[in-house]
């Protein structure tokens, strides 16, 4: 099956598991292979019934606050907009097992997964890793990735959910469009 258009997901979270903090802000957008355009689908913050992490490293890394998650729409009102994405598109994230982990955590399941592009790229890019037993090469940050892909064009990550996706977004499509990325569920 040819796929020609695919979604991407990016979260912001207050901890590191799932378990222990709560998402609050969520960005989908959809890359459109046949129009080469990166379409948005869903740029959220969000407000998990249990957010209590005020001291959490999102908020003191990205304009992200506590007053923006505190009049946030509710979880329940977002979770089923995430899930008529996931129904209708392939779906990605970079660093994906993050992403998907949190989002199954909270009822959301990818019915058609493709591949992570961070593990994708990490063979490619061929970064030295520092710790010999955690394999040959490190997984690359988005930066990194970025600077690989798009050399002559500065980013720098906001750790905002919508903007980071689509960075990631542009990064997969230059993947793809180099043969660096295979789309298969």
């Amino acid at each position: 099956m040819m796929i020609t258009k695919f979604a991407v997901v990016d979260i912001e979270t207050t901890h590191t598991y799932s378990l222990e903090g709560t998402i609050v802000e969520v960005g989908i957008c959809c890359v459109d292979l046949e129009n080469k355009k990166i379409i948005k689908l869903l740029d959220s913050i969000v407000r998990e019934s249990n957010f209590k992490n005020y001291n959490a490293w999102i908020f003191d890394n990205s304009s992200l606050t506590i007053e923006d998650v505190l009049n946030a729409p509710e979880w329940v009102e977002i979770q089923p907009k995430i899930i008529e994405i996931f129904k209708r598109f392939p779906v990605t994230a970079y660093s994906k097992l993050f992403d998907f982990t949190w989002l199954k955590h909270r009822g959301v399941y990818t019915v058609k997964e493709l591949p992570d592009p961070m593990l994708e790229s990490t063979n490619i890019l061929k970064l030295p890793q520092l710790n010999p037993e955690l394999g040959e090469y490190k997984w690359p940050k988005v930066e990194e990735c970025w600077k690989y892909y798009f050399p002559n064009i500065p980013y720098r990550e906001k750790h905002r959910a919508y903007d980071d996706c689509i960075h990631e977004a542009a990064i997969i499509y230059e993947m793809y469009r180099r043969g660096h990325y295979n789309l298969e569920i």
